[in-house]
């Protein structure tokens, strides 16, 4: 899977994908990255932050 996001005010995408590695037993990877920033997270961790970002967009200043 591979979703790319158009970053208003800039000529970067936020892209989000999944990987499988398969050295180490078909772990899944999500991988989040912003130009030449890559993060690499867990299922969980990756469900943890769209919460938080989901959260933090409901909130209001």
């Amino acid at each position: 899977m591979k979703t790319e996001i158009r970053l208003p005010y800039s000529e970067d995408n936020f892209t989000v994908e999944t990987e499988m590695i398969p050295a180490l037993r078909d772990l899944l990877i999500v991988r989040i990255s912003v130009g030449e920033i890559r993060i690499a997270l867990t299922p969980k961790e990756a469900k943890d932050l769209g919460h938080a970002l989901l959260d933090a967009s409901l909130q209001r200043p």
